[in-house]
C-alpha cells in the first residue's frame, strides 16, 4: 500500500470574475500537498473522462465504488 501521494501540481481552472466574458477562467496551480496534507485519501483516475462510454458506464460504477468505501 503506498502510504504517501507523490508530489505534483495540478493545473487547475478558476472563476476570476474579474476577467469577464464568455470564458472568466484563470490558470492556478494546485499542489497535491494542498489538497491531500494530513488526510486519509484514495486517489483514482477515469479513463476517458467525459466521453460518451465513461459517462454512461465507468462513472457509475465508480460511483458505486466510490459509496462502499464511506460504509
Amino acid at each position: 500500500m503506498i502510504t504517501h501521494v507523490p508530489d505534483m501540481t495540478f493545473k487547475t481552472r478558476v472563476r476570476d470574475d474579474s476577467i469577464g466574458g464568455d470564458n472568466p477562467f484563470t490558470w492556478y496551480d494546485l499542489t497535491t500537498d494542498e489538497l491531500f496534507a494530513n488526510k486519509k485519501v484514495v486517489v483514482f483516475s477515469l479513463p476517458g473522462a467525459f466521453t460518451p462510454t465513461c459517462s454512461t458506464s465507468h462513472l457509475l460504477v465508480m460511483k458505486r465504488f466510490i459509496m462502499s468505501l464511506k460504509h
